[in-house]
């Protein structure tokens, strides 16, 4: 491609055209390119006259510019233009002066949409001089540069020290502290904020408006010794709060993950284990540990220190006291507490904020004084229970938890052992 080809593709010119010809040429895909780097040029009389060095701002957007041909002679982008959205990972290997032919290759990293990343070089010789990730993004040519896509706008929100991968999928006004890390093959949705320092492994999805604070590590593989690189996910859920240095370990089989649900406050160096799944409304205090394969159903409440065996069900609405040590599945709407830990009573303020009647918080009372306050085994309680009253729904969730704890191991219902 001569240079009258290239001037019906840029919409650059003197003295700010700073592409000569295009050597070889795959639209869309990939584009090579010279800038003859000349004495006259304009810059060089303020830029270093004594010893004049091309700017590395214009041999950034040399490189740019190489790109955007690569573009924009795709049969899909005419009628387009595009704009730079960000440079990451530049980095400058030596000056480029006067006499030298700076040689531009640029390809197509990744595309979705109107916005890509593309890995651009730029050689003298056998010389590397800069290298370096672009983003654009493509508009059509009557539309202003600020009502360009939001997810493009959204790269303001990213901190230059952030390390992001350009496999990784950012959502819409994603916000990205200083020093993060985000690996391919993750799915950041929109509105969440990933802070400073943070770590999110490949294969690990957040859901919208989640947030991630200062130094959480989710995704890492897990802390199992039969774990051989099997791909396994992490998946979070919407509006979560991940305190700091919270982990969250993925799954340790073929194609399992470990989840999250919604609306889960994890407070500060809290630990997820790998298979464990968790529901909605979940808190979680302080230094709390979830070991593998737990399944944590909706509103529980946990205080701090708490320790939870794997294989452990905590049923609905319960509440777990600070320091305890869970070894025993954990039934629905019960307050426990101690090492290890015992039924106290049931957690009658969740109930209420569950909005549940006076009667129905009554008929599992009663049905924890038997369960737990009397001389029956589990199973003539239940029978007592059921027989004495139409039960509730919740007294009937409570009375089929109970029987469904032996069917495991060590009062763990979903232990195989």
């Amino acid at each position: 491609m001569d240079i009258r080809a290239i001037l019906r593709t840029l919409p650059h010119r003197y003295p700010f055209l700073l592409v000569d010809r295009i050597l070889e040429l795959e639209p869309g895909q990939r584009a090579v390119g010279v800038k003859n780097v000349t004495a006259n040029e304009p810059h060089f009389t303020g830029h270093w006259p004594e010893d004049p060095v091309m700017p590395g701002v214009l041999v950034v957007e040399a490189m740019a510019q190489t790109a955007g041909v690569a573009m924009l002679t795709a049969h899909q982008t005419q009628g387009k233009q595009a704009f730079l959205g960000g440079v990451d990972k530049v980095r400058f290997r030596r000056p480029v002066v006067p006499g030298d032919q700076l040689v531009i290759e640029a390809e197509l990293v990744r595309q979705k949409g109107a916005i890509g990343k593309m890995h651009i070089t730029a050689k003298v010789g056998d010389e590397l001089a800069c290298s370096g990730d672009f983003s654009f993004v493509l508009v059509d040519k009557d539309q202003e540069p600020d009502q360009a896509p939001a997810r493009d706008r959204n790269l303001t929100n990213i901190h230059p020290t952030a390390t992001i991968d350009s496999r990784a999928e950012l959502g819409k006004n994603v916000t990205v502290k200083p020093y993060a890390v985000i690996e391919g093959g993750t799915q950041i949705g929109d509105d969440c904020t990933v802070g400073a320092y943070v770590v999110i492994r490949g294969r690990t999805s957040l859901g919208t408006g989640t947030e991630v604070h200062t130094g959480a590590i989710l995704g890492e593989p897990p802390q199992d010794i039969k774990y051989e690189g099997q791909e396994s996910y992490l998946k979070i859920g919407c509006h979560n709060h991940i305190r700091e240095f919270a982990t969250i370990h993925r799954a340790s089989s073929e194609g399992q993950s470990t989840r999250i649900g919604d609306h889960n406050l994890l407070m500060a160096y809290s630990h997820i284990g790998h298979d464990a799944v968790l529901g909605n409304n979940i808190i979680m205090a302080n230094n709390v540990g979830i070991s593998g394969h737990c399944v944590i159903e909706d509103n529980v409440n946990f205080g701090g220190m708490v320790g939870i065996h794997q294989f452990v069900t905590i049923g609905t609405t319960a509440m777990v006291g600070g320091f305890s040590k869970i070894v025993r599945d954990v039934p629905p709407y019960m307050i426990v507490d101690g090492n290890p830990a015992q039924p106290r009573g049931i957690n009658t303020r969740g109930l209420q904020r569950q909005d549940m009647s006076s009667d129905q918080i009554a008929a599992l009372k009663h049905a924890y004084r038997l369960l737990f306050r009397s001389d029956l085994n589990v199973s003539d309680a239940v029978s007592t229970i059921l027989e004495q009253s139409d039960p509730t729904p919740e007294v009937r969730r409570l009375t089929d938890f109970m029987l469904r704890i032996d069917e495991g191991y060590g009062g763990r219902q979903l232990d195989p052992h």
